[in-house]
């Protein structure tokens, strides 16, 4: 830290209000993690949902599957949706 209060720290720069920069570095880099793994929890399950309906389609464009199982898909999809919402 140089006399004026700034901190470089892999190529960021930032001034420093308190006397205890490790610890809202620290603080800084959990909320991160905690925006990360809050992301990582509501799109995970968002992907595996709207993997259903890719593989129906699939199966549906070869005869594999009717529309009725199509709509069993889509409707089950939005089910999904709606919970991971509340």
């Amino acid at each position: 830290m140089n006399p004026q209060g700034w901190r470089e720290s892999a190529g960021v720069r930032c001034r420093l209000h308190s006397s205890a920069p490790l610890r809202t570095h620290s603080s800084i880099i959990s909320f991160k993690l905690q925006v990360r793994r809050s992301v990582e929890s509501f799109v995970t399950p968002v992907l595996i949902s709207i993997r259903s309906p890719f593989g129906g389609l699939t199966l549906w464009s070869t005869s594999d599957m009717t529309e009725n199982d199509i709509s069993d898909i889509f409707v089950q999809l939005v089910d999904n949706l709606n919970e991971l919402r509340q």
